[in-house]
């Protein structure tokens, strides 16, 4: 479901549609066709969701062995039964999630769970998929952390708290569709000091562009003269101190000094320099590195700039880092930003 207003438009009841017909939602706010950065987001958008391979009408069955329960389901679909699920519709992103619950003692050294999806391919064709997991079992509790999947505990959790949120509506329509590939980042953004990067990167290299080494979200990595790339798969905020020097300035956005520079959502120049090509590629980069159709936007933040932007590049950080920036009240908002 693609939603695009200038006004007002209640995404949390709308997004309750493809929530049960296993769908996805795009929504677009102040979406203007004429601005190219708008139009490069929906037509890459929208054009893969057009040319992605799906699954129709399909229907999910999930069994383990005896001892175990399925106890909740969580993504976009419709529940049939205790362990049967209608998928209307399965694109090749979205990632669901089941809690199993164990109600009996195991005793064999390993248990079984095999899931069926019995669907209908997009060129008419009638197919049964299989997948069947052995995991073996242990009564030493080390054993169960060491082996541990983490992206799952945390796909798992993310859902739980999505459910007992006050946002539940909106939340599950942005967060329960994202493969969890794209759900961690999304929950624990990825930081790039790109000032002080490494001379190789940004080059390419063997296996393409050279990435610079992830930051923790720490206010010990940043400092007053740099300029920062954040993003979290939906969003790219490049952040740039009041203190960077002018040569900073023009090697990457062309302007004489921070004064001239204005926040939002611009088209970044790729200028004849080294440096101004090495940011590209990383931003260029960025967008391709993550799984599934959303295209980030670029939103350039100025660190003494408009609130709203400010305030929504607090919304991906962590509190301690917020409180480096200077960001007066931490919140998760929604809204356009120029």
């Amino acid at each position: 479901m693609f939603l695009f207003s200038s006004t007002y438009q209640d995404v949390a009841s709308l997004a309750c549609l493809p929530h049960c017909t296993s769908g996805q939602t795009f929504f677009y706010p102040a979406f203007n066709a004429s601005r190219s950065e708008d139009a490069v987001k929906f037509a890459h958008e929208f054009g893969e969701v057009l040319g992605m391979p799906i699954m129709l009408e399909a229907v999910m069955c999930v069994h383990a062995s005896k001892g175990l329960r399925m106890a909740s389901f969580h993504g976009n679909f419709f529940v049939r039964s205790t362990d049967l699920l209608a998928t209307p519709a399965v694109p090749t992103d979205p990632s669901y999630c089941i809690k199993i619950q164990i109600e009996d003692t195991l005793t064999a050294p390993f248990v079984v769970v095999q899931t069926a999806v019995l669907h209908t391919t997009c060129y008419g064709e009638c197919q049964i998929r299989v997948v069947t997991l052995a995991l073996p079992t242990t009564s030493s509790l080390s054993e169960v952390f060491t082996s541990a999947d983490q992206v799952a505990i945390v796909t798992l959790l993310a859902n739980k708290a999505i459910e007992r949120s006050l946002m539940h509506f909106l939340l599950l329509a942005l967060l329960t569709s994202l493969p969890s590939q794209t759900l961690v980042p999304y929950i624990y953004p990825t930081f790039y000091s790109l000032h002080n990067m490494p001379p190789k990167a940004g080059m390419v290299g063997e296996n393409g562009v050279i990435m610079p080494t992830p930051l923790p979200l720490t206010s010990e990595h940043l400092e007053r003269h740099g300029l920062f790339l954040i993003e979290d798969g939906q969003m790219v905020f490049l952040w740039i101190s009041r203190d960077a020097v002018p040569q900073l300035v023009m090697d990457v956005f062309n302007l004489p000094n921070y004064e001239l520079l204005r926040g939002g959502k611009p088209t970044l120049p790729v200028l004849d320099n080294p440096f101004s090509q090495r940011v590209n590629a990383i931003i260029q980069k960025t967008h391709e590195m993550r799984r599934g159709v959303y295209y980030p936007h670029l939103y350039v933040v100025k660190e003494d700039g408009e609130p709203p932007l400010r305030l929504s590049a607090d919304s991906i950080c962590h509190r301690h880092l917020c409180k480096s920036l200077k960001v007066a009240y931490p919140a998760t908002i929604l809204m356009d930003l120029y």
